[in-house]
């Protein structure tokens, strides 16, 4: 079973490799999306899975997540189209960061301030 880490890297190099013959990457996300939009619902209309029940507050928090979750993905595949796949991955390195302060700002949960602490080498790192 192929790494983690490396089916990560095969898939930015292959939309690389897409977007220099179709420089659309918000076109080539938004069908990444749909795709597996269609491939949850796939799985929950035969029933391979269980169709999640959610309460009102769950939705609403499920909507935030996704909404954060595909907007990720699209610019993703928007700094694979603007520079080298080795510029995304520093990008994607401060992942960590962000996801810190999406939490603590949108979510309002924070975290341990030793996790904070913890993120400090990696933005040093990344700048």
């Amino acid at each position: 079973v192929p790494h983690t880490c490396t089916l990560f890297f095969l898939f930015k190099v292959v939309n690389k490799k897409v977007l220099n013959i179709l420089p659309a990457p918000l076109v080539i996300g938004s069908i990444q999306l749909g795709i597996g939009s269609l491939y949850v619902l796939l799985i929950w209309l035969l029933k391979i899975r269980p169709t999640p029940q959610l309460t009102s507050a769950g939705k609403t928090a499920i909507s935030k997540i996704g909404f954060y979750h595909a907007s990720g993905q699209l610019l993703s595949i928007v700094s694979l189209g603007a520079g080298p796949v080795s510029f995304t991955h520093i990008v994607k390195a401060l992942e960590p960061f962000f996801s810190a302060v999406v939490s603590a700002l949108v979510f309002k949960k924070w975290m341990n301030p030793m996790v904070y602490l913890s993120l400090v080498p990696v933005v040093c790192g990344v700048g």
